[in-house]
């Protein structure tokens, strides 16, 4: 298959390591000084220098995004019959040369010798530096997205943490890619514990080394570029003597975590759950529905089933449940209060979460505390206003726009033959129901409103797919009337950093 002038040549893709020359592999320096031709960039060239000999070899150096030059070029100086070496910082194979010179050679069809000479790579740089923070499983993932869809390094990323790995992630951040960093970290931020360590490593083993222990709570993105190995520990990780560790299992736990109750029915519960069961609290989710397909996590427990006071209190002792952490909907007010009498009788810790806001007031949102101030507001709408309230609030909003001729009240609601005929004797035709299955997208929602001609939507924002809802109509100059959330005052609502930081720092394990 390939010219037979190329198989008398022979190329090494060498892996550098970090760039010191003591820490080079015996055969890989012997490539170096065996090679005719050496090809590489420029700055990693100056990293090796000490060991070239430009009186005998030629030195090729290219730019940082001239990968396939670089390929190419390897290719037809081993076609000539020249021994060629491609050198590669860290390990070749691991986001490095290795598969651009294969893959060039593929498409050509051409075939000289290739050998792969491995070397330290930037993750074992950077953990050597923090300690022993790979001791376990691992996931390296690049946030680059020049050359992948930020989606799928998005997909991989949660994947990656929902499982426990450990995260290894180069190219961070550089200064023309700021979000993917801020994207990356809320994700971090939303499903690690805020005490879960940090190791964050630039230039590992070179010139102007820095080496940051710190934690999820304190990570900060000025710490961070493209020269930075950032190391982010799994649910057992930890740190000690300025050390990230996470170990591998030779040791038996110290305890046993606590016992927690989590209420779910939201989104945010499942995230919760996995939360603490990744700190290693036993934890059983609760939802009153069948609950949506796992996995989910480790030590988290799924039932489902409605509660009484009775029973929950019963639960509750003949489980030794040390907490309730209440992750319901802010209307489901019945559990609430059934879980609030519970934990009393049962002498219980009760926490209630908080719903962030998670939109700034804009322009074109009035925000409303009823649903009758959301009717009246309306009144200054022609045409097409959409509900995404769902069916129990309809009759206040038929009830109070029935005499004004200029607004068609449209709502948006599960196609269920009891939930239409309650649309329909509350005076809806056909044409003001959208019946439709969730879950809605923007753009989805976007298309909704286009083709209805919305005028203004009703929402609330206690809703777990508000922005999704809000953000179309403010792209599309719609009004939003956001109807807030109420409570009885009972409880102070928490975070889930301080959620997860009461519960194990009275356990014992004090992370906060």
């Amino acid at each position: 298959m390939g010219n037979k002038q190329c198989s008398k040549g022979r190329i090494d893709i060498v892996g550098i390591g970090p760039g010191d020359v003591n820490l080079l592999s015996m055969q890989a320096r012997q490539a170096l000084e065996q090679a005719q031709v050496i090809i590489g960039y420029q700055g990693y060239m100056r990293l090796i220098a000490a060991i070239l000999h430009p009186q005998r070899q030629m030195i090729v150096t290219k730019n940082l995004s001239e990968e396939i030059e670089r390929a190419q070029l390897a290719m037809e100086y081993a076609c000539q019959g020249q021994h060629v070496a491609v050198i590669s910082s860290g390990d070749a194979g691991i986001y490095g040369m290795a598969s651009v010179v294969f893959e060039w050679a593929a498409r050509q069809h051409e075939s000289p010798e290739i050998v792969v000479l491995p070397g330290i790579s930037a993750l074992q740089a950077a953990a050597a530096r923090c300690g022993a923070p790979l001791s376990h499983d691992f996931a390296a993932i690049s946030l680059s997205d020049l050359l992948t869809p930020w989606p799928l390094i998005e997909k991989r990323l949660q994947a990656a943490i929902r499982a426990d790995f450990v995260l290894a992630l180069y190219n961070p951040r550089s200064q023309r890619r700021q979000k993917q960093w801020e994207r990356a970290e809320a994700i971090i931020r939303t499903h690690c514990s805020p005490r879960t360590p940090v190791g964050i490593v630039r230039n590992a083993f070179r010139d102007g080394e820095s080496v940051v222990i710190t934690d999820v709570a304190h990570l900060e993105a000025d710490t961070v570029d493209m020269f930075t190995i950032v190391l982010v520990g799994n649910s057992q990780s930890f740190v000690w003597n300025s050390r990230m560790i996470t170990p591998r299992g030779y040791y038996p736990p110290s305890d046993r975590g606590p016992r927690v109750l989590v209420l779910g029915g939201t989104r945010e519960a499942k995230i919760m759950a996995e939360r603490l069961g990744r700190r290693g609290a036993r934890v059983t989710l609760s939802y009153r529905l069948p609950p949506p397909p796992g996995p989910y996590g480790e030590g988290v427990m799924v039932r489902w089933g409605a509660w009484d006071d009775v029973g929950l209190a019963q639960f509750l002792r003949d489980e030794g449940i040390a907490w309730i952490v209440d992750m319901t909907h802010p209307d489901a007010q019945i559990i609430q209060k059934v879980a609030r009498w519970a934990a009393r009788e049962q002498q219980v810790p009760y926490l209630r979460w908080e719903r962030p806001r998670g939109l700034e007031q804009e322009a074109l949102v009035r925000r409303v505390d009823s649903h009758q101030q959301a009717a009246a507001a309306l009144r200054q709408y022609q045409g097409n206003v959409l509900l995404l309230t769902g069916i129990k609030s309809l009759a206040i909003y038929t009830e109070a726009l029935a005499d004004d001729p200029e607004i068609t009240v449209m709502i948006r609601l599960l196609p269920r033959s009891e939930t239409l005929l309650q649309a329909e004797q509350l005076g809806l035709g056909p044409h003001q129901m959208v019946a439709m299955v969730g879950p809605y997208s923007a753009a989805l929602n976007g298309a909704i409103y286009d083709r209805y001609n919305i005028r203004a939507v009703v929402v609330k924002d206690s809703s777990d797919d508000l922005a999704s809802k809000v953000e179309p109509a403010l792209e599309r100059g719609i009004a939003v009337i956001m109807v807030q959330s109420t409570s009885d005052g009972a409880d102070e609502g928490l975070s889930f950093d301080a959620i997860e930081c009461q519960i194990f720092e009275t356990s014992g394990a004090v992370i906060c």
